[in-house]
């Protein structure tokens, strides 16, 4: 109609060229964007959306108050196995790099699992099931990155992505009105179990079971919202992020808190002005306001950290599990050099709930609460001396490597071009790496399969691929919200 009406009342010059009406952009509502998913492939990728919302359903329905893991990752991984089977004849160059390195420490805990000789301590140990049941638990985030790779490669617009970007912010939303009726009644939660208080703070958790799940997701939907906002510049993705960044540090956990500050920056140096006094001043402000933070923050976290330190064993710092399990490692390194004591023998779930591991007798952690066969709790509750532990320090250096891999090229990403999802990769990255040190990370629920998500847009992007003659230049398809 808008055709007709305007040749109407044009009028006719036959020197004049024909009125050419442009069509209206799309809105960027859900509706829009669920109708631009024209190939299975993008609907394949929207699911990780899809995803998120299933996990929560479950931690709300299914789990009921037992702190137990669900099947919902291992589900999607054979969802996104699928997915990867029509790439696996023309895996990206860059991808073929992370599977080395990959194969090289699983290759390495392995043949440390054959010769460890803990059979001399517990005649039972389950060898080879132990180390089947490790790898398998070890490799999620790897098959999620070979499918998510295909699924990359095959796609020609932002729109799953950002559709999955828009559900995780939406299931946080949601859950905002119950996070501030914990802190404002206090007391109980929703299921009627008492809040957990950190130093006088409550800690909520709004309808979900417990604090970490809604800390996790809440930092991941900032990060989302930063990344629209970067890729849009629109008013309501910038007051999303500030608001979520805000609500992450009402948590009053340390870990994200210090992930929000230190992404902050990352977010407030990469957003693309077009003034330059302006760009400065923002980075300026951002980067006065993360220092300012910083100090109230360190004389918050370490009485946290006492605190918190107490729960396990009642104040004795040298003796904690978590803190332990650190030395243990180092000492299980060294006297099983170089290899360590190989896959599914120390702080793993093999080593945990397969059978109870020797190696916590003979280093003394079967002695401390959390550690013990009576309840071994906190024995998970760090990566890093699992990595160690199990892989020695080959291993150690082997996975450092595909880290450092892993952040070489996001780091690049970002510096060719500065967009959306080039900052979100990063920051889930460094989030990552400082859970990491209080938290096994790498194989939680909430972070494995945005993990292999991570991975593979990294390597996938046209800016890595250059590296490697894929493209000339870098194109704008996965650029984060580019012409709504």
């Amino acid at each position: 109609m808008d055709l007709v009406r305007a040749v109407e009342t044009q009028v006719y010059d036959p020197l004049r060229p024909p009125l050419q009406v442009r069509p209206r952009p799309r809105a960027a509502t859900a509706q829009g964007l669920f109708s631009q998913l024209d190939t299975w492939q993008a609907k394949a990728l929207a699911m990780l959306g899809g995803y998120y919302v299933v996990l929560v359903l479950h931690m709300i329905f299914l789990r009921g108050g037992e702190v137990t893991s669900s099947y919902v990752d291992e589900i999607f991984l054979l969802f996104l196995g699928a997915c990867a089977l029509p790439g696996l004849a023309r895996i990206h160059p860059q991808v073929r790099i992370l599977l080395s390195i990959y194969a090289l420490f699983t290759l390495i805990c392995v043949v440390s699992a054959a010769f460890n000789g803990l059979e001399q301590w517990y005649p039972a140990y389950p060898r080879w099931l132990a180390a089947f049941v490790g790898v398998l638990l070890d490799v999620k985030t790897i098959i999620a990155t070979l499918g998510f790779a295909y699924l990359l490669s095959q796609q020609k617009n932002d729109v799953p992505i950002r559709l999955s970007l828009m559900i995780l912010i939406g299931i946080v939303l949601l859950n905002v009105p119950f996070l501030l009726r914990d802190i404002v009644l206090g007391g109980n939660s929703l299921y009627g179990e008492p809040l957990r208080l950190r130093n006088g703070f409550v800690q909520p958790q709004g309808f979900l079971l417990f604090v970490v799940d809604s800390a996790d997701l809440t930092i991941l939907a900032s990060f989302a919202a930063a990344a629209l906002y970067i890729g849009t510049m629109r008013g309501i993705w910038l007051a999303a992020w500030l608001g979520l960044s805000f609500v992450t540090l009402i948590h009053f956990s340390v870990k994200e808190a210090i992930s929000v500050i230190v992404c902050m920056s990352i977010v407030a140096m990469s957003i693309p002005f077009k003034s330059a006094r302006l760009r400065t001043y923002v980075r300026t402000f951002f980067l006065m306001a993360a220092g300012v933070l910083a100090f109230p923050l360190a004389l918050f976290v370490l009485p946290v950290v006492t605190t918190r330190l107490d729960e396990y064993v009642g104040g004795d710092l040298a003796d904690t599990v978590r803190t332990y399990s650190y030395v243990v490692a180092v000492r299980i390194a060294n006297d099983f050099f170089p290899f360590g004591s190989g896959s599914g023998t120390y702080a793993s779930l093999p080593s945990r709930d397969l059978y109870y591991s020797p190696l916590y007798d003979i280093y003394g952690l079967s002695t401390m609460h959390g550690a013990a066969r009576h309840f071994s709790g906190y024995l998970m509750d760090t990566f890093w001396p699992k990595i160690l532990g199990e892989g020695g320090w080959f291993g150690l250096a082997t996975y450092l490597g595909m880290l450092v891999f892993i952040f070489y090229r996001a780091i690049t990403n970002l510096i060719a071009r500065t967009d959306g999802l080039n900052v979100f990769c990063l920051c889930v990255l460094v989030t990552v790496m400082i859970k990491g040190f209080a938290a096994s990370v790498m194989s939680q629920e909430t972070f494995v399969i945005l993990l292999g998500f991570v991975f593979a847009y990294v390597l996938v992007h046209p800016v890595a691929a250059r590296r490697v003659g894929q493209v000339r230049r870098a194109p704008a398809r996965f650029q984060l919200g580019r012409g709504y």
